[in-house]
């Protein structure tokens, strides 16, 4: 039998690396190399094998999103993705942790910094926008295996954020 082991480095102040090695004969092979912001290790499909879930935030526009990399047919390979809420600054501190959902489904907990400026004006966002909930906080996305997918099950598709489990700092 092999065995997998995932590297992750510190490659400057902001840019961290992954990589993903099996090892069998003692032979080692390379499964898979990215870039990340934090990462998990866990069985989120329910397969009774570990899959990694790799997040990614940065500035740029759909740069906040969780992959779910899985080992099929030899190869690790990104095999679902979802979209973080949109507003995400950064990560907490061991903010991101496996659990259950109610129903016993394993889930991907993910506390990240938030900040309301990233907002665009419409009136389906006129709440936010306004002087009572701007400024920062704390958000909450929870990653769930549902319907052959990853998902990010707290997401509003309207506003682009988990609007439910935003935290204001006052």
């Amino acid at each position: 039998a092999g065995k997998e082991i995932v590297v992750g480095w510190q490659q400057s102040d902001r840019l961290y690396s992954l990589a993903a090695y099996s090892i069998h004969n003692d032979q080692v092979l390379e499964l898979m190399r990215t870039e990340y912001t934090a990462y998990q290790v866990c069985d989120l499909d329910q397969d009774g094998t570990d899959e990694l879930v790799i997040l990614h935030t940065g500035t740029g526009e759909g740069t906040n999103r969780a992959e779910l990399y899985d080992y099929r047919e030899g190869v690790m390979e990104v095999v679902s993705s979802a979209p973080m809420s949109r507003s995400v600054t950064g990560l907490a501190e061991n903010g991101v942790r496996t659990g259950l959902l109610r129903g016993g489904e394993p889930a991907v907990f993910v506390d990240a910094s938030y900040s309301s400026a990233g907002y665009a004006p419409g009136e389906e966002l006129g709440a936010f926008a306004s002087s009572a909930y701007s400024g920062d906080g704390q958000i909450t996305d929870i990653f769930a295996w549902k319907d052959g997918a990853l998902q990010n099950i707290t997401l509003d598709p309207v506003t682009g954020e988990s609007d439910d489990t935003i935290r204001w700092y006052t």
